[in-house]
């Protein structure tokens, strides 16, 4: 999301002018990045990052303030798309030796557990997923924002995770060796008390945006990436077999073990 908000005029920035808001101070903690412009021929330049920046890597609101005279000054206007700004790198590169600690933590495990989340859509790494699924028969958990990712109809799909979700899915939660987070950020709607949350799994956490990983649940192998990037590097080090008798209740099994 990209906001484009109305500011007075630069020679009044400062001044506690009449509807003068310092909102670049305000919104510093709750967009991706923003900026203030102050003259007309800056516009061009700030839209086109704005939206590179909003879109790129793990998208976010992007902000650009434009004072009164750069809105109403005249320019030569001429428009050219960002792809590219200096020390920003909206796609981490990928550690080829954490993919394989993954995958070892993955293929040691007896019940592992996979929590599909909203990088997943965004990466487009659907197929990745159901393929990294069926390939080691691990079951599969969806936060919120990551439903779609797998078809509810897919046998290895358990429901949606946390207090909000499904049974079966937090099931499984509390009694996987192995959870492999995916694009996802260990949100409390999903963990609830972080101290009783998982205790007896390890933790395989493939995110892209750095700031999440270990910030809620410690990982034991972290894997900072684009969610599609990694599936892939994942999948040929994957083990094929067969999934533990038991270990993946469906959601209606679990319904039918809640009644009663």
């Amino acid at each position: 999301m990209v906001c484009i908000t109305g500011q007075v005029a630069a020679a009044l920035l400062g001044t506690d002018a009449f509807q003068e808001t310092d909102v670049i101070n305000i919104t510093t903690p709750i967009t991706k990045w923003n900026i203030q412009v102050t003259r007309a021929e800056d516009i061009p330049g700030a839209i086109a990052k704005a939206f590179y920046v909003a879109g790129s890597g793990r998208p976010g609101p992007v902000l650009v303030d434009i004072t009164k005279n750069a809105q109403v000054s005249k320019l030569d206007f001429q428009y050219k798309a960002c792809d590219y700004i200096r020390s920003y790198k909206p796609v981490p590169q990928l550690n080829a030796e954490a993919v394989q600690k993954a995958a070892e933590l993955i293929n040691g495990a007896k019940r592992p557990y996979i929590l599909a989340g909203h990088g997943i859509l965004i990466s487009g790494a659907e197929q990745e997923l159901v393929q990294l699924s069926e390939k080691a028969q691990i079951p599969v958990g969806s936060t919120l924002l990551g439903l779609s990712a797998m078809s509810t109809s897919h046998p290895n799909y358990v429901g949606m995770l946390g207090m909000h979700g499904n049974y079966g899915s937090n099931i499984n939660t509390n009694e996987a060796d192995v959870i492999i987070a995916i694009g996802m950020r260990f949100d409390d709607r999903v963990t609830g008390d972080v101290n009783t949350y998982a205790r007896q799994a390890k933790i395989v956490h493939i995110e892209i945006d750095k700031a999440e990983i270990n910030k809620i649940i410690n990982a034991d192998v972290a894997v900072h990436a684009d969610a599609k990037e990694a599936l892939t590097a994942l999948l040929p080090s994957s083990t094929r077999r067969n999934m533990p008798n038991g270990w993946k209740p469906s959601v209606r099994q679990t319904v039918k073990k809640r009644k009663k």
